[in-house]
């Protein structure tokens, strides 16, 4: 993503996409799989192509970096099985900041309605139409979520407000992005049986969203529980592991 040029005439997102593709197919190459849990976490293959990065967004929220840790662990994943030369210091953007933004064309986020000062959302606009993409990722941790329902809506609403027109729906289990780098069953993520009690999810399901301007997915946000819950349900991170690098790599090569 160019931070010193002027917008171009031909759409930029577009532009800046298939300038990532052609450096990332420099650097893919077959995956021989996990070798095992405990080998999900290594580092020691070579890397090919230009460096790019797993960055994540502060806001306002005072949980904003719940799992951060996670996030190097993430990138390491990606960077060792898709042979990316990914960064794995799992740096830190500033919404108020454009040219830290723009730094970055994947930025994760545990909530980006929490943004709500004016001139960082006109930032966050700016960006998404430079070609940049957000990944969101809803957290079961009650500090973070509250109800699904709402965190959804105001999500919804963000994006309209950003970027009208803009429509957000649900992916069906046979989405490229389940398949974009490693297969994935969506069932293998971290989906949550609700107690009977439970109305968390109430007009959420479970699952992936799309966030589309003008057909294109400009963002991803995630009802998966993708970084959640590692420490007690190690069984899951595996396939989220897998999903997270199809996510990077969707967003990166669209």
């Amino acid at each position: 993503m160019c931070r010193h040029c002027s917008l171009p005439s031909v759409d930029p997102a577009r532009e800046t996409r298939r300038r990532f593709l052609r450096r990332l197919a420099t650097g893919l190459v077959v995956s021989a799989g996990l070798a095992g849990y405990r080998d999900l976490f290594a580092q020691d293959a070579v890397p090919q192509g230009s460096r790019t990065s797993w960055a994540r967004l502060v806001t306002p929220h005072p949980y904003w970096d719940l799992h951060r840790e996670q996030d190097t662990l993430v990138a390491g994943f990606i960077r060792r099985e898709v042979r990316l030369n990914l960064d794995t210091d799992g740096g830190k953007v500033d919404p108020a900041a454009l040219e830290q933004l723009t730094t970055h064309p994947f930025i994760y986020t545990n909530d980006l309605s929490a943004v709500v000062d004016r001139p960082a959302r006109d930032n966050l606009r700016e960006y998404l139409r430079r070609g940049g993409f957000f990944s969101i990722e809803a957290c079961l941790d009650h500090r973070v979520t509250r109800g699904f329902g709402d965190y959804l809506a105001r999500h919804r609403a963000l994006f309209r407000e950003l970027l009208p027109g803009t429509e957000i729906q649900q992916l069906p289990s046979n989405h490229a992005i389940f398949q974009s780098y490693f297969p994935v069953n969506q069932n293998q993520l971290g989906f949550i049986l609700p107690g009977v009690d439970d109305a968390r999810w109430q007009d959420a399901p479970q699952g992936l969203y799309g966030v589309y301007f003008q057909g294109r997915m400009i963002s991803l946000l995630s009802l998966a529980h993708l970084q959640c819950e590692w420490e007690t349900k190690d069984e899951k991170i595996p396939a989220c592991l897998k999903q997270m690098a199809n996510i990077y790599v969707y967003a990166m090569t669209r």
